[in-house]
């Protein structure tokens, strides 16, 4: 069974950063608290039985999730505006997304970004 189940939640974050230049170095981190609000859900999860799937319309889930998101970066400044850099990052909510603890639905993430920074002068 191919299945795609969509859960969006608005996100805003309140984030702090922490900065220190070497040169043309720049090394720092990123990172705070989420908040998201539930705004769309559709798709099935498995049922009690094996062959049978609930409607994500019919399970209670949270309307508002708390989180977090921070990331570390390095960058390398080539001339005053233009400047590239490597950001390892992590992100994800606390708790379980479903309001009932019959099912678990946590999100993480872990990536790195890429960064090409141009500053107007």
């Amino acid at each position: 069974r191919d299945q795609v189940n969509v859960v969006d939640y608005w996100e805003t974050s309140f984030f702090a950063d922490l900065q220190s230049n070497k040169g043309r170095w720049s090394f720092g981190v990123r990172g705070g608290p989420t908040l998201g609000i539930l705004s769309a859900r559709r798709g099935v999860v498995p049922g009690p039985d094996p062959e049978s799937f609930i409607d994500l319309t019919d399970k209670p889930f949270r309307t508002m999730m708390v989180g977090f998101a921070a990331r570390g970066y390095v960058r390398f400044r080539v001339w005053n505006e233009l400047s590239i850099g490597v950001e390892p990052m992590v992100r994800g909510h606390f708790g379980n997304a479903f309001k009932s603890g019959d099912l678990v639905r946590k999100n993480n993430a872990y990536g790195v970004l890429f960064s090409l920074t141009y500053r107007m002068p």
